[in-house]
């Protein structure tokens, strides 16, 4: 855990009182206007965090004066995308404690760039330790005004104890770039040699090292996945480069990545556009005297698509769909950088520049500048679930997969292995993605990236599963079915009754107990679909239940889908073998390896979702006692009876009185069953049995059991051989009214 230096920092409440001090409240508000109509949050009382998915712009000046080549205040203002103020948070203008103060030069347009830390923790921006006022800032040496690192995190905590006393001498210090916020790389220019990069750990009040001493006049430094990049306008490293390999903290060089024909290239941003390329394979680069440039990556080489002309200093930028989404501090000139603008680059990544929107987002007022542009600090991204989890292999894209989490950006991207996902975020703690087509059975890492690279990636996080049936591979199950029951209809977003499956699997599932490395799961999907073929389906874990001869029952339920309209779904079990990779598809007829078995789409069960407006009553719920069977049902069940098993189905609402041995419901549409005290003798057609051998299934046909029972209880006797399900001798408790036949397999 991150400890805090012992030294002052500057907290929210000490900027409350600074900006109450010095009117700033006031003068916020009016620092701004906006395209668009919102109108802006007012700074009263204790700021609030910064938000993830909104930007961060340096402004200089605060109104009150034209600005100049002296000291002048600087603010860190947060702005929605869409363009309205949230608030400022102002850089100290007197020393605190260990707190240094951080202004910047009025007029000087190459300083003031801000970046965030590649793990999204904070901010960080270099400037002067100088009253504000100081004449010709730019011109003292770094020994007597140290330069300053300001870093700032997601909760507005200022840390400004950063200094610099040997570098950057009469000249610039215009940007800084860092990991974690513990050691930061910074870029500058410097009379004799002692501009260029430096390495400086968090408190420094001593020397420094400089990693990067060519080129001396360096501009903005950036940390792209774990690479320290510079950008320059000194030949022959005019552009953007690579400095050194990784994070240097020793002397390295500088190597050219990309040369532009632009003399003043500045900030800039890194995507990943293409699955095609490994790694990053776009770079828009914000130049004031050339506006964007576009490069793009083949693997190989850098190559120029094109630009747009105008004056950009600042840039962010982040993937929308197959477009890049653009901001940038932009002017009609250096001098009159005053707004944040928004850019879509429509083209593909190897295409040229296509600018088919460019909107203003947010103007400075009146002597006021824009410099630097970041998106606002955060805490990591964290993945706490992913449903569903899978889909099937070989088909299109899976719709409507939420991750659930915290602390997701609003321009957050979600990968599905290397994979880029379309996904709408909705909130900071749920995205809903299309997971991409995947033709490889197996598991892929979820990752999600806010904007800056900090992450989360949920290992093994989503499966593409193949389908066994009909395989004959040892990945199929030897016998599985949709065991109970054949039809269900519930309320929408209500939970369905236990649905019951059965497996069997020779040398696995007949010991007594849950078997080892079986996975079950039941699901629903549109009616007349084929859950092998279809992605539309969702499956849910099930629990074991309990042994049935050489079987293994389980159970499970699932939330119905929310519909308008009464709607029908199909339902089906299903088995995994191999840790959920390949599954067998069961149907009401049994499905398997086994000889004559086969998975029929047209012998799934049937789900009736009815709309949850004007629904009153609950799911069909029972609840015997000895010797009186009285259900209470939402669906109109009814009884429908065969030798040694009492199944209700959803049609007609019974009611039923009985007495200690006796059954008489009466019910609109059920069938009668006339009984004597202690006897229950259903009057049905032949029911078949099965003589079987282990792992065989031959079915033979006799005459319907009938069940003698004493009053109060209800006692089958039927006759099991070995490799069939063996009823119990007594209704399971945990299974109302459920007495398990001998199955009839296929």
């Amino acid at each position: 855990m991150f400890r805090w230096p012992q030294r002052f920092v500057l907290a929210p409440l000490f900027l409350i009182g600074l900006i109450s001090l010095l009117g700033l409240g006031t003068v916020a508000q009016a620092m701004f206007t906006r395209a668009a109509p919102a109108s802006p949050s007012s700074i009263q009382g204790l700021p609030v965090g910064f938000a993830p998915g909104n930007l961060v712009v340096v402004r200089v000046g605060d109104g009150s004066a034209a600005l100049s080549g002296a000291a002048a205040p600087v603010f860190l203002d947060e702005v929605r995308p869409e363009g309205s103020v949230v608030q400022s948070v102002a850089m100290p203008t007197s020393v605190m404690t260990d707190n240094a103060r951080l202004t910047l030069s009025g007029s000087a347009t190459s300083e003031g760039f801000l970046s965030r830390s590649a793990d999204g923790r904070y901010l960080v921006l270099a400037g002067y330790d100088a009253d504000v006022g100081t004449a010709s800032v730019v011109n003292t040496s770094a020994a007597v005004v140290n330069r300053v690192v300001a870093r700032v995190d997601a909760v507005l905590n200022v840390d400004t104890s950063t200094r610099i006393i040997d570098g950057f001498n009469n000249a610039n210090v215009r940007s800084v770039a860092s990991d974690d916020g513990s050691r930061f790389w910074v870029a500058g220019n410097g009379a004799l040699g002692t501009g260029g990069i430096r390495y400086v750990p968090l408190g420094n009040v001593l020397s420094t090292t400089q990693v990067l001493t060519t080129p001396n006049n360096a501009r903005v430094a950036e940390i792209f996945h774990d690479q320290l990049y510079l950008s320059t306008g000194s030949s022959p490293y005019n552009g953007v480069n690579l400095v050194g390999m990784g994070l240097p903290t020793t002397p390295t060089t500088a190597t050219l990545i990309t040369a532009t024909t632009s003399t003043s290239p500045y900030d800039y941003v890194f995507l990943d556009r293409s699955a095609a390329v490994d790694g990053d394979d776009t770079l828009y680069v914000a130049s004031q005297n050339n506006g964007l440039l576009k490069y793009s990556y083949d693997g190989s080489q850098w190559t120029s698509q094109g630009s747009l002309s105008g004056v950009m200093s600042g840039i962010v930028g982040v993937i929308s769909g197959t477009e890049a989404l653009l901001y940038a501090t932009s002017g009609s000139s250096t001098s009159t950088i005053t707004a944040v603008v928004r850019l879509v680059d429509s083209a593909f990544y190897d295409q040229p520049l296509d600018i088919t929107s460019n909107t203003t987002v947010i103007t400075a007022a009146n002597n006021a500048r824009f410099r630097g542009l970041a998106w606002a600090p955060s805490q990591p991204p964290t993945i706490t679930a992913v449903n569903p989890d899978n889909t099937l292999a070989g088909l299109s894209s899976t719709p409507n997969v939420v991750i659930s989490g915290i602390n997701f950006s609003f321009n957050a991207q979600v990968y599905f292995g290397t994979q880029l996902a379309t996904c709408v975020v909705e909130d900071s703690t749920r995205i809903v993605c299309d997971a991409p087509a995947n033709f490889s059975v197996g598991s892929v890492d979820v990752t999600v990236l806010n904007p800056g690279a900090s992450g989360d990636t949920l290992v093994d996080g989503f499966t593409y599963t193949g389908v066994a049936n009909e395989s004959d591979t040892p990945g199929e199950a030897d016998y599985c079915v949709l065991q109970f029951p054949p039809t269900l209809s519930v309320t929408s977003t209500m939970t369905t009754p236990p649905i019951y499956g059965r497996i069997y699997e020779a040398g696995v599932t007949e010991p007594a107990g849950a078997p080892a490395g079986v996975t079950a799961e039941v699901g629903y999907g549109p009616d007349g679909s084929d859950p092998t073929l279809s992605n539309a389906w969702h499956f849910f874990a099930t629990t074991y239940n309990v042994q049935a001869g050489n079987d293994d029952e389980f159970q499970g339920m699932f939330m119905a889908p929310t519909v308008a309209t009464t709607t029908t779904f199909a339902y089906a079990y299903r088995f995994s073998l191999d840790g959920g990779q390949n599954f067998t598809y069961c149907d009401l007829n049994g499905a398997g390896s086994n000889a004559g078995l086969t998975f029929e789409p047209s012998q799934l069960g049937e789900l009736t979702v009815l709309p949850q407006a004007g629904s009153t009553t609950p799911t069909p719920t029972m609840t015997p006692t000895p010797g009186t069977i009285t259900p209470t049902a939402t669906t109109t069940p009814t009884m429908t009876t065969t030798p040694g098993t009492i199944t209700p189905t959803a049609t007609t609402t019974p009611t039923m009185t009985t007495t200690p041995g006796t059954i008489t419901p009466t019910a609109t549409t059920t069938p009668t069953m006339t009984t004597t005290p202690g006897t229950i003798t259903p009057t049905t057609t032949p029911t078949p049995t099965m003589t079987t051998t282990p792992g065989t299934i031959t079915p033979t046909t006799t005459t319907t059991p009938t069940m003698t029972t004493t009053p109060g209880t209800i006692t089958p006797t039927t006759t099991t051989t070995p490799g069939t399900p063996t009823p119990t001798a007594t209704p399971q408790t945990n299974l109302p009214f459920k007495v398990y036949l001998p199955l009839v397999l296929k």
